[in-house]
């Protein structure tokens, strides 16, 4: 079926570029686009109107955990002063009496939900949600979103011990056996859920993965020609033990094992040679980000809550970085993201003119989609997938609006999305997903994270309660009912 979107502002791409085409129209056939313009003279099914409103690609997030988001409340703003933004390692126990070890799908989807009511049309996801492979996917072909996924693996479990101190479980076979069974996934699932489910490689961390993995995971990648992603440099405590353990920083390591390609995504590289955080500045990592092409994903909210950001983007992008947007923690709103991400990155620079709209949208559609090696994502152009979102921009939070990618990036947020395309099917509308049960959803979101709560050692926050464990901002009377 022959379907036009009739704008408001259209995001075309061409020539390696978007413009945008006030009062445009984009006209779509089955899962593909095939004209931006206007004035379409063909024959038509269908006419959806979206004057006044913003047609953009489908948003792109390259860093995603899919599942419960009680854990993000139990180290924002709450973290133990020793971790040193140690972030998720704030409160990672070993023994976590009463914590469900197998989320079901609803948990699972949680994270993917929330990241398609920001525009996100296309996720990678790390560690396919907690759940069983085959229940991941299902959950995958339900929602109706693409989705890049895959078990990761790692040789060492991070915890805190039961006195409170870091300590790493190292075990020289169990990376090896977790690359196994990523391979194996991606050749059972790869192209699943009707090829909107694609593989990748989730090596855990630089210091969690023992370099010979590490080699590994490239020469797999390249025979089965799927794109890798892995967290490096995502705090100063890693950094640090890398260059203790290996007498290399996590990106010289990288480099040295053959994983700085394009295609490799690099979850957060925040803490590099010369950071602010960090007492090493001896290593070339952003002139080697550079140099090899990396891409990098960027989630500022996440290191904003620890008081920290990534210095900065406009560094990074000068440096010859692809520099890409991550929703690593909910709330997944990916515009809320990339505004974020352009503050940041003035306030490192002190400069207002360090990044721009521009910059961070690039980073959340055609940079995503080329780290992917999908010349047929992040853009609207003929012969691209029709994964699209639909802002409504005639609300008051923008006002007047001469530029609408500025007033995306400056004003809005996932509140502001209207509706959502993937492969030419509406899986969004009226600001309601239409193939999962939201307050489904929520309701076991709730009930898993009351149970995760009341589960956390009394030892680790020296507190009883799951209230005074996470403290609130103002004391709640009553008991609900």
């Amino acid at each position: 079926m022959r379907t036009m979107i009739q704008g408001g502002w259209v995001v075309g791409h061409r020539n390696g570029s978007h413009y945008i085409l006030r009062n445009g129209q984009c006209v779509i056939e089955g899962d593909k686009i095939i004209h931006i313009g206007r004035a379409y003279q063909g024959e038509l099914k269908k006419t959806v109107n979206a004057r006044n409103r913003l047609i953009t690609p489908g948003l792109i997030s390259t860093h995603l955990h899919a599942g419960n988001n009680t854990s993000n409340h139990l180290y924002l703003d709450n973290g133990r002063p020793e971790a040193i933004g140690r972030n998720y390692l704030n409160w990672q126990a070993r023994r976590r009496d009463g914590v469900r070890e197998d989320p079901n799908r609803l948990s699972a989807l949680f994270g993917l939900a929330q990241c398609m009511r920001s525009g996100v049309t296309t996720a990678v996801e790390i560690g396919c949600g907690g759940v069983s492979p085959e229940i991941f996917v299902g959950a995958v072909d339900e929602l109706g979103v693409r989705v890049y996924t895959g078990p990761s693996y790692r040789n060492a479990l991070v915890y805190s011990a039961n006195d409170g101190r870091l300590e790493y479980d190292w075990d020289q076979e169990r990376g090896g056996r977790g690359l196994e069974v990523a391979v194996q996934f991606v050749r059972d699932f790869d192209g699943a859920a009707g090829g909107r489910l694609r593989a990748i490689l989730c090596p855990g961390h630089t210091d969690t993965c023992d370099p010979r993995v590490l080699v590994q995971t490239a020469e797999y990648a390249a025979e089965l020609r799927v794109p890798i992603t892995i967290h490096s440099a995502i705090n100063p405590h890693e950094t640090l033990r890398v260059l203790d353990t290996h007498r290399l920083s996590p990106v010289e390591l990288l480099a040295k094992q053959g994983l700085l390609g394009p295609q490799v995504i690099l979850g957060h590289c925040v803490f590099i040679s010369g950071h602010s955080w960090l007492p090493y500045s001896q290593s070339r990592d952003l002139e080697l980000l550079g140099e090899n092409g990396a891409t990098v994903s960027h989630a500022p909210y996440k290191y904003m809550q620890m008081g920290a950001c990534l210095e900065s983007v406009a560094s990074y992008i000068s440096a010859g970085v692809n520099v890409t947007i991550g929703t690593d923690i909910t709330p997944s709103d990916i515009v809320k993201e990339m505004r974020l991400a352009m503050l940041g990155s003035r306030i490192s620079d002190r400069s207002f003119l360090s990044s721009t709209p521009r910059d961070v949208f690039d980073a959340a559609t055609v940079n995503a989609a080329n780290a992917l090696g999908r010349s047929d994502l992040g853009r609207l152009e003929p012969g691209a997938k029709a994964d699209i979102a639909i802002f409504n921009l005639d609300k008051l939070n923008f006002g007047f609006v001469h530029d609408p990618i500025r007033a995306l990036v400056e004003a809005g947020s996932g509140a502001d999305l209207e509706a959502l395309l993937v492969d030419g099917r509406f899986v969004m509308a009226d600001g309601r997903l239409l193939l999962i049960d939201e307050d489904e959803i929520l309701a076991c979101t709730q009930a898993e994270g009351r149970s995760m709560l009341n589960a956390i050692p009394n030892w680790l926050w020296g507190q009883r309660s799951a209230d005074e464990a996470v403290p609130l901002a103002y004391t709640i009377e009553g008991d609900g009912t």
